[in-house]
C-alpha cells in the first residue's frame, strides 16, 4: 500500500486485478467512495470527488441569481438591485447574468476591495466559465488546467495568455450598471 498527500488529500493505491469497479469503505470511522482504474485502488473523499468532477466537465459554483426580477438588459446597460441579490452582498460574492435579450453570458462579482466587477463569463484559453476566488481579487477558469485572471481581466497564472474582456460597473442608489 502506498499513501501519497496532494493539497491536504490523501490518496491510497493498491494493486488490483480488476479494470474498473466503484463502491465506498469505512476506514476510521470516515466512509470514502473508491474506484478501482487500470488495477489501482483509489480511496478520496466526497469533497474533493465533487471539485474534480466539476472541474472535469467544467462545473461552476457561481449560479444564476434566484430571484430573476433583480435585473434587467436595456441600451446595452445591465441593472442589477443588489439589495435583492443576496450573493452580492459578501466580499468574493457572485453571480452568472444570461438572457432578457443579453447576447453573452456575464459574471458579476463583488469584489475584497468592496467594488462590483463585470467579466465575459467566458475563459479565454477554453472558453470555460468563470468562478471568484474566495478571498483573493481573482476570478479563475471551471476547468481542469485552472487559469487565473484578477479584476482588471490580466491572466496571472495557468494557461491562458489572452486578457479576459471586463466592463466598467459603478454603483448608484441601490443599483450595480454595468455597461456594455
Amino acid at each position: 500500500m502506498k499513501t501519497i498527500c496532494q493539497g491536504g488529500f490523501y490518496f491510497f493505491y493498491l494493486s488490483f486485478h480488476e479494470d474498473h469497479l466503484f463502491g465506498k469503505v469505512t476506514w476510521h470511522k470516515t466512509t470514502f467512495r473508491y474506484a478501482i482504474f487500470t488495477r489501482k485502488l483509489v480511496f478520496f473523499d466526497m469533497a474533493m470527488e465533487m471539485s474534480l468532477l466539476r472541474r472535469i466537465f467544467g462545473i461552476c459554483t457561481t449560479q444564476l441569481p434566484g430571484n430573476d426580477d433583480c435585473w434587467r438588459y436595456s441600451r446595452e446597460r445591465i441593472k442589477i438591485e443588489w439589495t435583492r441579490v443576496p450573493d452580492l452582498h459578501k466580499p468574493s460574492g457572485a453571480i452568472c447574468l444570461e438572457g432578457k435579450g443579453l447576447s453573452i453570458r456575464m459574471l458579476v462579482v463583488y469584489g475584497m476591495d468592496g467594488q462590483y466587477n463585470a467579466f465575459i463569463n467566458r475563459s479565454t484559453l477554453m472558453g470555460r466559465h468563470l468562478d471568484p476566488v474566495a478571498s483573493k481579487q481573482t476570478v479563475r477558469s471551471c476547468n481542469v488546467f485552472r487559469s487565473v485572471f484578477d479584476y482588471t481581466g490580466n491572466a496571472m497564472s495557468g494557461s491562458a495568455e489572452k486578457p479576459l474582456k471586463t466592463f466598467q460597473s459603478e454603483t448608484k442608489q441601490c443599483k450595480v450598471i454595468v455597461c456594455l
